[in-house]
C-alpha cells in the first residue's frame, strides 16, 4: 500500500509537469469510457436489472404465433382465455390485457385517454399494490359487475390535482359513469402492454367491437401469468402445447385457431426487451471499438512521451530500481489517467444517457428506455471502474515494457548528443497507428452502410405522389 501511494504521488507530479499531454489523454479517455458507461447504463436498466414487479423471474408473457408471421407474439381471443383459465395447472395466476381509448368528460375539458382493459387479477399477478384505494375484485370483472376503474398517478395529478379524496368519485367515460377505486404508484411501468392512464376490469369489451364479434374469436388479448413455485418455463410451455391442441379441437374455425397457430410463452423481461437486445449489442460493440481507438491514441502519446523519459528511467535504474518497480510506476500513471478519464466519462455518459432515454418512437412510446428509469446504479459504477482500470493497463503496458528495457549505458551516453527512437519503438508505434486506422475504418464502413440503407428506405417509391399529402388521426 505504501509503494502504491508513493507511485500515485509521483505519477500525479509527472502529470502536472506535462499538462498538455495529460489533458489530451484524459479528454480522449473521457469520450471512450463515457460512451461505454452510457450504453451500459441502458443495458443494465433493461437487461440486467430485474423488472420492478414482485418476483419478476416467475412472470411470463402469453400469446399466439401464426406460422409465417413476422411478429413473434400475437393476440388471442376471449374464448381462448376462458378455456386457458379453466384448464391450466402451471400458473398461480393468469391475467389478460388489451389497449383501448375512451373519452373522459366532466371535471374540465374533454380528453381522450388511453385505457388498459385488464382482467381483475392483472395487478395481483404482477404484485402491484395501489398507493390509494384497492385493486379489482372478481365480481367487477363480470358483465353484470359495477363499472369501476383505477387511474395512473400522472392522471391523478393532472386531472384531479392529487386530491386524496379521489377514491369513490365518479367519472364519465364514453358517456358511462365509472367509479374510481384506486390510484397506481408513480413508479409503475407496463412497457409490455402500451400506454394506459385508466385501467378497467371490463376486458370482455372493446370500443367499436360488439360482444358477438369478440365471442366469435377476434384476437385482441395478450396474457401475463405467474409460474407456480413447482413449475418451470419448460413444463409450462409443454402444457401450452397440449392446451393449444385442445383449443384447436374445440374451436377449429376460430380466427386464432387452426394448425398454423401455436401458443407462445416466454419470460416477461426477455420478451419485453427482445426488440432492443440486438440494438444494444450493436451499440455496445460500437462504443467498445471507440474505446479501443482511444486506447491506441493514448498509447501512441505515451510512446512519444517515452523518448523524453528515457534518461529519467535510466537514472532510476542506475540507482537500483528494478524493472518490475519501473513497470509498476508507469502502469500506475496510466491507470491514474484512465481513472480521471473514467470519472469525467461518468459525467459525459450521464448526459448521453439522458438524451438516449428521451428518444421516442413514432407512436410516442419510449423506444429505447421502454419507460423504465435509466439511472447510473452500482452496476454502472463498478463497470466504469473495471473498464477504467483495464483501459489504463491496456494502453499502458506496451509503453511500460518499452521504457523498462532501456539500456542504461547507451541511454546516458547518447543523451548528451541527442538520440532518436529505436527501431522497435517506431515499429510498435506504427502498429498502433495501423490498428487505429483499421478500427476507424470498421466504424466508418458500418456508419456508411447504415446511411446507405436509410437513404434507400426514404427513396422507395410508395406508388403515389406523397408531396403535399398530410396524415392525421381523427377521433
Amino acid at each position: 500500500m505504501i509503494l502504491l501511494l508513493q507511485d500515485l504521488r509521483y505519477g500525479s507530479r509527472m502529470l502536472r509537469k506535462n499538462p498538455g499531454f495529460a489533458l489530451a489523454a484524459i479528454a480522449t479517455l473521457m469520450l471512450g469510457i463515457g460512451g461505454n458507461a452510457a450504453i451500459f447504463t441502458i443495458t443494465s436498466a433493461l437487461l440486467l436489472r430485474p423488472l420492478p414487479y414482485d418476483n419478476p423471474q416467475q412472470l411470463v408473457l402469453l400469446g399466439t404465433h401464426r406460422q409465417g408471421d413476422t411478429d413473434k407474439i400475437n393476440s388471442f381471443s376471449l374464448n381462448r382465455y376462458d378455456l386457458l383459465r379453466e384448464r391450466q395447472h402451471s400458473f398461480s395466476g393468469v391475467a389478460v390485457f388489451a389497449n383501448d381509448s375512451l373519452s373522459l368528460t366532466g371535471r374540465g375539458e374533454p380528453q381522450q385517454v388511453p385505457v388498459g382493459r385488464v382482467s381483475p387479477s392483472f395487478f395481483s399477478v404482477l404484485g402491484i399494490k395501489p398507493q390509494l384505494g384497492r385493486v379489482f375484485t372478481d365480481d367487477e370483472g363480470q358483465p353484470s359487475g359495477k363499472q369501476v376503474v383505477m387511474i395512473s398517478d400522472a392522471l391523478w395529478h393532472s386531472r384531479f390535482g392529487g386530491d386524496r379524496n379521489v377514491i369513490d368519485q365518479v367519472i364519465t367515460l364514453d358517456s358511462s359513469p365509472y367509479t374510481i377505486i384506486g390510484v397506481l404508484p408513480s413508479d409503475v411501468k407496463l412497457p409490455f402492454m402500451g400506454p394506459a392512464e385508466i385501467f378497467s376490469p371490463r376486458y370482455f369489451e372493446l370500443t367499436f367491437m360488439t360482444p358477438q364479434h369478440l365471442r366469435a374469436g377476434v384476437g385482441y388479448l395478450q396474457g401475463v401469468a405467474r409460474l407456480r413455485p413447482d413449475s418451470t418455463l419448460k413444463s409450462a410451455a409443454s402444457e401450452m402445447e397440449v392446451f393449444n391442441k385442445q383449443y384447436n379441437d374445440q374451436y377449429p374455425k376460430a380466427p386464432d385457431g387452426g394448425p398454423a397457430v401455436s401458443m407462445v410463452i416466454g419470460n416477461l423481461q426477455e420478451l419485453t426487451v427482445v426488440n432492443l437486445r440486438l440494438l444494444l449489442v450493436f451499440l455496445s460493440i460500437a462504443v467498445g471499438v471507440v474505446l479501443l481507438i482511444a486506447c491506441g491514441n493514448v498509447a501512441s502519446l505515451l510512446l512519444s512521451r517515452a523518448l523524453a523519459r528515457r534518461k529519467e528511467i535510466a537514472v532510476r535504474s542506475a540507482l537500483g530500481a528494478s524493472r518490475a518497480a519501473i513497470i509498476r510506476q508507469l502502469l500506475t500513471e496510466s491507470v491514474l489517467l484512465a481513472l480521471i478519464g473514467g470519472v469525467l466519462g461518468l459525467g459525459s455518459g450521464l448526459t448521453a444517457t439522458k438524451y438516449l432515454a428521451t428518444i421516442v418512437s413514432t407512436n410516442g412510446q419510449n423506444s429505447l428506455s421502454l419507460g423504465f428509469p435509466i439511472v447510473m446504479d452500482w452496476r454502472v459504477l463498478l463497470f466504469t471502474l473495471v473498464v477504467s482500470v483495464a483501459t489504463g493497463l491496456g494502453f499502458g503496458i506496451f509503453p511500460a515494457l518499452q521504457l523498462s528495457r532501456t539500456n542504461i549505458n547507451q541511454t546516458l551516453r547518447d543523451e548528451g548528443r541527442g538520440a532518436t527512437g529505436s527501431h522497435h519503438h517506431l515499429e510498435l508505434k506504427g502498429l498502433l497507428v495501423i490498428g487505429q486506422v483499421a478500427l476507424s475504418l470498421i466504424l466508418l464502413i458500418a456508419a456508411g452502410l447504415l446511411l446507405r440503407s436509410f437513404m434507400r428506405l426514404i427513396s422507395i417509391d410508395p406508388g403515389f405522389d406523397p408531396s403535399r399529402v398530410l396524415t392525421m388521426k381523427i377521433s
